[in-house]
């Protein structure tokens, strides 16, 4: 029940959204909103699937009595992995479509000239997740097969990591904060100084009568 009122507010606030974009107003910049809404909605989407099949198939290749089990009949150790990868990527990804889908429908609504745009749209969501659980599942490997040789290494690594992205998280608000001050520094200038106005004299025709 809790993800459907989820849902339903997620596609309330994405048709709203998309409804505002078409405003005279915006045509300008309508395009590159777009774009920037669509990139801010679908990165973390992809990390979270990353991170999310990065977990799973850690666990299903190292830490699983099945994969155990699997190994030991005469199957192949490339079927096992593929297999193993498509159980995380399903399990990391349902969510991700479920979540994707208002954005997608009210677009479609709004903006779509067909209704081949769906299609289209499940077309490009299946390399997407592909290719995020790829990642995912090749940092899975690497640190299954280096953590227990270099342990010491890989926490210096994500904790320099870690160490990078808050900084670059207090630039980014340091940034703003500088960006904001300078404009409302601008704006208190344009309002001291006054309006400007600009004398328009139209001068008498001047002549002279015999």
């Amino acid at each position: 029940m809790l993800w459907l009122l989820f849902w339903g507010l997620l596609f309330l606030l994405f048709d709203f959204g998309w409804n505002f974009l078409e405003r005279d107003e915006l045509a300008l910049i309508r395009d590159q909103i777009s774009f920037v809404v669509w990139s801010l909605f679908f990165f973390p989407l992809m990390i979270m699937i990353g991170f999310s099949t990065c977990v799973i198939s850690f666990s299903s290749y190292f830490q699983n009595r099945e994969t155990r089990f699997l190994l030991t009949q005469p199957v192949s150790e490339a079927a096992v992995f593929f297999h193993k990868s498509r159980e995380a990527t399903g399990f990391a990804s349902w969510a991700t479509l479920f979540i994707s889908l208002p954005i997608v429908i009210t677009f479609g609504l709004n903006n779509a000239e067909g209704i081949l745009f769906y299609p289209a749209a499940i077309a490009g969501f299946v390399p997407f997740v592909v290719l995020s659980a790829s990642i995912g599942a090749i940092v899975a490997v690497l640190v299954g097969l280096l953590l227990p040789r270099a342990r010491k290494l890989l926490i210096v690594l994500s904790v320099l990591a870690a160490g990078i992205g808050i900084w670059k998280i207090i630039r980014m608000a340091a940034g703003g904060k500088g960006v904001a001050q300078k404009r409302r520094r601008t704006a208190m200038g344009r309002q001291s100084a006054g309006p400007r106005f600009r004398p328009r004299f139209r001068l008498p025709a001047l002549g002279m009568d015999d």
